[in-house]
């Protein structure tokens, strides 16, 4: 996970306003709490990023493929189409780790997933993700030297 997660933020994924949400970004809560949490917590197979598409696609900025740059980590990284439509990619995945891609829905209920030109990928829309990463916390992801 932190290979991954340190490889996005050298690529610019958070410089870019990507930001890490889900089991991994819950677990950097212990380090700024000064607590412990318990081992069942710690166990996650994926890394979820999300992204508003307007900043997305505003920002004149962009990372390299997101297939890139996983394959840079891991040339096993493999994109994971969705299901109803192969011209998509919002997951990429190896055997062992999972990283998705996410975005507000800022419209009409939709299946279609949205472009997020600046990190080189799609993402399902997900109505009131945006309340989620409005205002991100900073913080450190404990591997190496730590990643913010």
């Amino acid at each position: 996970m932190g290979v991954v997660i340190a490889a996005l933020a050298r690529e610019g994924v958070f410089r870019l306003r990507g930001v890490l949400i889900g089991t991994v970004a819950y677990q950097t809560y212990a380090s700024m709490l000064g607590i412990r949490f318990p081992k069942d917590t710690e166990s996650t197979d994926d890394i979820d990023i999300a992204q508003f598409r307007a900043i997305s696609v505003s920002i004149g900025d962009a990372t390299a493929n997101m297939l890139e740059v996983l394959r840079k980590v891991d040339p096993s990284f493999r994109p994971v189409p969705r299901s109803h439509d192969q011209r998509h990619v919002t997951t990429y995945a190896t055997a062992d780790i999972r990283v998705d891609f996410l975005t507000p829905n800022r419209g009409p209920d939709t299946d279609a997933p949205g472009k997020l030109p600046a990190l080189g990928t799609d993402a399902p829309q997900l109505r009131f993700l945006d309340f989620l990463i409005r205002d991100p916390e900073p913080a450190v992801v404990l591997h190496g030297a730590g990643v913010t």
